[in-house]
């Protein structure tokens, strides 16, 4: 059988910036929550509990901030967004990516959907050793990926120079090779 050459994804700079920009709005969003008088807040017909208002604005804040400096820092990134060889993938895709997984510990793929946003997700062996590296926030959100979704591991479009259906094609022709190759 003929081996696999590398194929690299990009990451889409567009994307990218229009989150950052996203993000920053709900910044200005939350800190408008945080200027709001008590008393504009308690005549409002809803939301009307400043401590409710004002925690919401510290969340939004907190998040969507967090949320902007990380993509900011994969704006200025060098390496592939993603990259799938003959031997696995190797994902930066994101603040939560968990770097190269071999195909020999992939164990399945499967196709999800959440809020409107289509992902892979990429089950393996051993999730539990995906949520044990990296960084406080990465590892965090890798942890609640595994709670919530079975894995650790999911790739999405959303910043990358594909859609999902080209996402898609790619991985699970890359992922049916490595199998028949094993």
């Amino acid at each position: 059988m003929k081996e696999l050459e590398d194929r690299v994804i990009k990451a889409s700079q567009l994307k990218n910036a229009l989150v950052v920009a996203g993000s920053i709005v709900f910044v200005c969003v939350g800190v408008w929550l945080l200027t709001l008088d008590i008393s504009t807040i308690e005549d409002a017909k809803r939301f009307n509990n400043p401590t409710l208002v004002y925690a919401l604005g510290i969340i939004v804040i907190f998040a969507c901030g967090i949320n902007a400096i990380l993509i900011t820092k994969k704006i200025f990134e060098r390496k592939p967004a993603l990259t799938l060889t003959a031997d696995g993938i190797v994902d930066n895709s994101s603040p939560a990516s968990v770097g190269k997984i071999l195909w020999s510990e992939i164990t399945g793929l499967r196709e999800r959907e959440a809020g409107g946003q289509k992902y892979i997700a990429i089950l393996v062996k051993n999730p539990e050793k995906y949520c044990q590296s990296g960084n406080p926030i990465k590892r965090a959100i890798n942890s609640y990926s595994l709670k919530t979704w079975g894995t650790p591991i999911y790739l999405t479009a959303n910043s990358l120079k594909v859609d999902h259906q080209g996402l898609k094609t790619v991985v699970y022709d890359y992922y049916r090779a490595a199998k028949k190759r094993a």
